[in-house]
């Protein structure tokens, strides 16, 4: 989505009063609890270096952002919910373990189509390159000592 502002003032003409819209947007940075995701890693590097192309093309959106749109197109009783989301099954509770099952196989099916769109056409990576970044990633995503988790 590259113009959230107009897309969000649309919502708010279509949407009858009283009525309400769901936005789930989650952040692009990524993190760890326990030092399984660190700078330099595979993992790190993939994150970076699509949230910077991301940037460039004008795709990347903060969730705080999306609240203060909201407000600006004139939506009231805005309610902002932040939910950690593993990137695997290796979370305690058994909710985030589901969610964790799920949120691994969207990436392990997506991440390389974005990494290498996002990387190749604005990042300036040649494919070879951008597929090196891309695995690190998903071998990283099958590595079930690494608690990697980001907010939604």
């Amino acid at each position: 989505m590259r113009d959230w502002k107009s897309y969000i003032e649309r919502l708010y003409r279509h949407t009858a009063p009283g009525g309400y819209i769901e936005i789930v947007e989650h952040s692009v940075s990524a993190h760890s609890d326990d030092g399984t995701y660190v700078p330099g890693s595979p993992m790190h590097v993939y994150v970076e270096r699509t949230a910077v192309c991301a940037v460039q093309t004008g795709l990347l959106i903060h969730p705080p952002t999306l609240k203060r749109m909201c407000r600006e197109a004139g939506f009231v009783d805005i309610q902002h919910t932040v939910k950690k989301v593993p990137w695997g099954p290796w979370a305690e509770d058994e909710a985030l373990k589901e969610l964790g099952r799920w949120a691994r196989l969207v990436l392990m099916t997506g991440l390389e189509a974005h990494g290498m769109a996002l990387l190749t056409r604005v990042g300036g990576f040649s494919s070879q390159e951008a597929a090196a970044v891309c695995q690190g990633a998903l071998d990283t995503l099958k590595d079930r000592y690494a608690h990697i988790y980001n907010y939604q």
